[in-house]
């Protein structure tokens, strides 16, 4: 064989040995049964729950393609396994199911409805969707026609997310009014969020009648805005205590909210006599406390040998006892306190009052006795405190930390809407944390996640770690803890393992070069051997 011919054998194997290392591309296929969107809400009107939402839809279109001989795909059912994520079904259990309805030739919605627990933490969650499709095939023979139905599952991964709830403040002002006159019942709804509230509603409920209506609305409400709802309340009862409840309902992000907030109008005795309040009006029950009750003077001229003494209550055991206390003359319109140390007797809240037995000389000179009712409202009191605080790992420029512990609240009521942040200088990308409601005497576990600034001089640094809760009657309240965390250089850099990777058809390729180099030297030698060889 000539050079040329070895080269040329040479080159076959070569080529050879390409064809069979590089496999050809597969064809495409196209899935049956696919995921054209999935959320909260249909692809039109998207909806976003935060904690305590309740039952909210979750949709998921499916689209569907014809089998290769042609056959129909159809949607039989879905299955969406919730295991993990703080979300159930409607009923409360993981699993959620749906029937499809078909909105086009080859798509159908899937809805599931599901349960947004208060106690759920705002973020994105993973669930399973198993779809249930199925054929129906038709075929006919001599024998006849036989029709089979082949059953189908396809399984995808889906999320949910749970959004921050609305930042929502409201203040209930209720009036101290004189017996038979009207005062204002004041509602302050303040928007601290970053979206619009829509289709605020007020509405008041009280003993005293409500003149000019118990409800007012408003359209919207934008971010850091506040507005008034006034209604006027006629104290046609006796001189007493008598709780007012305000339910306000609104729209955000296409979910309704509802909370109910509640106060107290005191009516107090009409001026030409005496009558008397307490400050402050409302305290904790099962706590011992301090009250001051007010005796003024509302007649036109000077009251003499003014005594008072309290009546025994059901509602308060009273340090001092009922004893007299002797308050001498009042001018028309003066006043005179006395301090009470009391401990209330209730076990739950709710109205109550102190009575005071009230005797002196009116200014004709006759002697005079009286009555004073005092209201006071019974509150529970949440006592939140932090234990364990402390962060995961070591701090350093760049680094993201979680801080975690856990929240005791060892009052006489739970503490409402709660939410958890820190802030500091080396505070950065943090978010506020939903809790949610805290019961008492059980300690609530919580993290928080930030990161630490990447031009941070190590030191010694303070990061304030801050839970914000409301009360029953709306207020707000904030306790802190002060946590001290040490931030180090940044960790040492550790030498990094670099593995080449090539795609299989390189390596293929330099096996056919290293191939292709063997032949060509055993061919070289073959000749060279040749040339040497005697002739015959």
């Amino acid at each position: 064989m000539t050079r040329t011919g070895y080269a040329i054998v040479a080159m076959a194997i070569a080529v050879a040995l390409l064809i069979s290392t590089v496999a050809p591309a597969a064809a495409q296929s196209v899935s049956p049964v696919a995921i054209s969107y999935y959320g909260w809400g249909t692809p039109s009107s998207p909806l976003y729950p935060s904690p305590g939402a309740g039952q909210v839809p979750y949709t998921v279109e499916v689209v569907t393609t014809p089998a290769t001989n042609g056959v129909p795909n159809v949607v039989d059912y879905a299955t969406l396994n919730l295991t993990g994520t703080p979300i159930t079904n409607s009923s409360g259990g993981y699993i959620a199911t749906a029937a499809p309805a078909q909105v086009s030739s080859n798509a159908y919605y899937l809805t599931f409805y599901l349960q947004v627990p208060s106690s759920a933490s705002p973020g994105t969650y993973n669930a399973t969707l198993n779809l249930y499709y199925s054929q129906t095939v038709t075929t006919t023979s001599s024998s006849g026609t036989t029709t089979t139905v082949y059953y189908y599952v396809y399984t995808d991964n889906v999320t949910a997310t749970i959004y921050q709830r609305p930042s929502v403040a409201v203040l209930v002002s209720a009036p101290a009014i004189y017996a038979g006159h009207t005062g204002p019942l004041v509602v302050t709804v303040e928007n601290g969020g970053n979206l619009t509230l829509d289709d605020i509603s007020v509405a008041a409920q009280s003993s005293l009648p409500l003149v000019g209506g118990n409800s007012s609305s408003l359209a919207e409400l934008g971010p850091g805005s506040s507005a008034n709802f006034s209604f006027s309340v006629l104290a046609s009862q006796v001189p007493g205590y008598y709780p007012v409840q305000v339910v306000v309902d609104y729209q955000y992000r296409g979910l309704p909210y509802s909370s109910i907030y509640y106060a107290n109008a005191d009516v107090i005795s009409q001026v030409g006599s005496l009558y008397a309040y307490a400050v402050p009006s409302a305290i904790p029950y099962q706590r011992n406390d301090t009250i001051t009750v007010h005796i003024v003077n509302g007649l036109s001229g000077a009251v003499g040998d003014v005594v008072v003494s309290v009546e025994p209550s059901q509602y308060f055991f009273v340090a001092q006892g009922y004893r007299q206390f002797q308050l001498g003359s009042m001018a028309p319109g003066a006043s005179s306190g006395i301090t009470l140390n009391v401990i209330p007797l209730a076990s739950s809240p709710g109205p109550s009052d102190i009575e005071l037995q009230a005797s002196y000389v009116d200014p004709e000179g006759v002697q005079q006795q009286t009555v004073l009712t005092v209201p006071i409202y019974l509150e529970g009191l949440a006592d939140v405190t932090f234990s364990q605080v402390s962060t995961s790992g070591v701090l350093y420029p760049g680094a993201s930390v979680t801080v975690s512990g856990m929240l005791l609240n060892t009052g006489t009521d739970e503490a409402y809407y709660g939410s958890l942040y820190v802030n500091g200088s080396i505070v950065q990308s943090a978010q506020p944390e939903y809790i949610g409601n805290l019961p008492t005497n059980s300690p609530t576990p919580f993290s928080a996640s930030f990161v630490v600034p990447s031009d941070v001089v190590p030191g010694f640094y303070t990061v304030h770690v801050t839970f914000s809760y409301q009360d029953e009657l709306g207020h707000t309240y904030t306790v802190s803890y002060p946590l001290t965390v040490q931030v180090l250089s940044a960790p040492p850099v550790q030498p990094t393992r670099y593995e080449h990777r090539y795609p299989a058809a390189l390596y293929a390729l330099i096996t056919i070069a290293v191939i292709v180099v063997v032949i060509a030297a055993v061919v070289a030698v073959a000749v060279r051997r040749r040339r040497r060889a005697p002739s015959a």
